[in-house]
């Protein structure tokens, strides 16, 4: 799951449910959106993997960004 969210966060895919949001439309989105606690790592070290203690301590307290993890199988 850590890993899910971490490449969802560096390629800057959004989980489509911000259009209400200011900038909902940019890249990194879900870096900026008021909708999660601001206490949140530097947006400039997200590609830095020294720093990635402190991003999966912001998205775990924010319930890893509402990013559930895709499955294969059928319902």
């Amino acid at each position: 799951m850590d890993y899910y969210v971490l490449m969802r966060l560096r390629s800057g895919v959004c989980d489509g449910e911000h259009e209400e949001w200011d900038g909902h439309d940019g890249r990194h989105h879900l870096l900026r959106c008021d909708r999660y606690d601001g206490r949140r790592p530097e947006e400039e070290c997200l590609y830095d993997d020294k720093k990635i203690g402190e991003w999966k301590e912001w998205w775990v307290r924010n319930e890893y960004l509402g990013m559930g993890i895709p499955t294969n199988l059928p319902d």
